[in-house]
């Protein structure tokens, strides 16, 4: 490119035209270099050798031998340089982290009336009266038991009426009384089974326990033991409830209850 510009300013010397703009690298340059030497030197983004024969001094990209910019060579280095600053800022930036999830906002499971307080994995009873009184102290945890010795004690009379095993594995032991100020719902698993005198003699694998005040007197139990009932006919439900690894896994199963 400096070859270029010197035949140019020579040319233009022999036909008598004034030379503006001698460009990067000129003898005795004095005003910008040429738009072409500029654009040239912006892209190396870097300070070229002045071509003066004497003077071996270094001029800036865009810059006259004076030091000063060039009245066009400057407005495109700049933009040069603000382009390539852009880039590597653009390039350089950490991505912006995206928000957190929480892993523990833990689904709702009847109304939220079982919860991972009331859920228990394994259960550690191995007869039906000693099952529903383990389970009544998962309930005691949420605060809603006034007497958990009464809550066992309505519960156990209720057995007595007839079981609550429902066979597949299942048995829901449910109580309405004010031994409870509010309803709660409890969940545990056995290793070996309870014996609850199921139709199919089968052994209670998956124990859930219903827990209802007398007032104000509806049947708000009725209702939460039709929806296990009837989601416990779901074999595909039964087998993942079998299988979840932990309380947390577990009530992720129920929630498929409701």
């Amino acid at each position: 490119m400096t070859t270029v510009a010197l035949v140019d300013v020579s040319e233009r010397k022999r036909r008598g035209e004034p030379v503006v703009g001698a460009g990067v690298g000129l003898p005795g340059a004095g005003n910008g270099g040429t738009r072409g030497a500029a654009t040239t030197g912006m892209r190396e983004v870097s300070g070229v050798n002045s071509g003066d024969s004497g003077s071996g001094s270094r001029t800036g990209v865009g810059l006259d031998g004076s030091g000063s910019r060039g009245p066009r060579g400057a407005a495109g280095g700049t933009e040069a340089v603000t382009a390539g600053v852009s880039s590597l800022t653009t390039e350089e930036t950490a991505p912006e982290a995206l928000p957190e999830t929480s892993s523990d906002v833990l689904p709702e499971v009847l109304s939220g009336y079982l919860t991972e307080q009331t859920v228990k994995v394994p259960l550690d009873a191995v007869d039906k009266g000693a099952a529903i009184r383990e389970v009544a102290g998962l309930l005691a945890r949420t605060g809603k038991v006034v007497d958990v010795e009464e809550l066992v004690a309505t519960a156990l009379r209720r057995e007595e009426l007839g079981t609550t095993g429902l066979g597949e594995e299942i048995a829901i032991p449910h109580a309405k009384t004010d031994a409870v100020s509010a309803p709660v719902v409890g969940f545990a698993r056995s290793v070996e089974g309870v014996e609850w005198g199921s139709p199919d003699g089968t052994k209670a694998r998956l124990v859930f326990m219903i827990a209802v005040p007398e007032a104000p007197a509806d049947d708000e139990h009725l209702r939460i033991l039709a929806l296990l009932s009837r989601k416990s006919t779901d074999a595909g439900f039964r087998k993942r409830l079998l299988a979840a690894g932990d309380e947390g896994a577990v009530l992720g199963v129920l929630s498929e209850v409701g």
